[in-house]
């Protein structure tokens, strides 16, 4: 399991990085401690040496994403316009023969099709569970730990662990899951 908080200064203490600890510390509670990985970043350029530089991301199954978002893709400070879809995809590009990553972003309206569906298209993406709409902080934590709760705890598939996430949690929040490019049930 990986965690990365993408921050922007501004929202960070409020926010992100909260929302980073709620996670991480639920994933520690979870999973043993040396299967939960996390980082900050806030560039492209930290994301892509972190990921390039990182021997630890074989075997990762799971990759949570903490960062703002639109419907075009995650913001970063040194981008004037959002990360698309294909673009993170070839940022976080996996050697041949590693396993896809299941994501799970918290990042606001990054489950709408314009980053989704081409994020979930890409060679590092198995699938992608990400909000319709904007997140409460909160909300984020709480669904990703009932998500995961149900997925890794109860060893249920990513479809039916959606499905009970979706029921579990404060009303209004719509995530959706994307795979090779099909949202996949509502």
């Amino acid at each position: 399991m990986a965690i990365i908080s993408v921050g922007d200064i501004v929202s960070e203490n409020g926010l992100i990085e909260p929302l980073h600890k709620s996670v991480l510390h639920f994933m520690r509670l979870l999973l043993p401690d040396d299967l939960v990985h996390s980082w900050r970043v806030r560039t492209v350029t930290e994301l892509t040496a972190l990921w390039n530089a990182n021997h630890r991301w074989r075997g990762i199954s799971h990759v949570i994403l903490v960062s703002h978002a639109g419907q075009n893709g995650l913001q970063f400070l040194d981008r004037q316009g959002p990360v698309g879809g294909v673009e993170l995809g070839q940022i976080l590009a996996i050697p041949t023969g590693e396993a896809p990553k299941i994501f799970v972003s918290l990042a606001c309206e990054s489950g709408k099709a314009n980053f989704a569906r081409t994020f979930s298209q890409t060679e590092v993406c198995r699938e992608l569970v990400a909000p319709f709409q904007t997140i409460h902080g909160a909300s984020a934590s709480q669904y990703a730990q009932v998500l995961l709760s149900h997925h890794m705890l109860d060893g249920l598939t990513m479809p039916i662990a959606k499905r009970k996430a979706d029921l579990a949690t404060t009303s209004g929040i719509h995530f959706r899951r994307w795979k090779n490019g099909t949202q996949r049930g509502v």
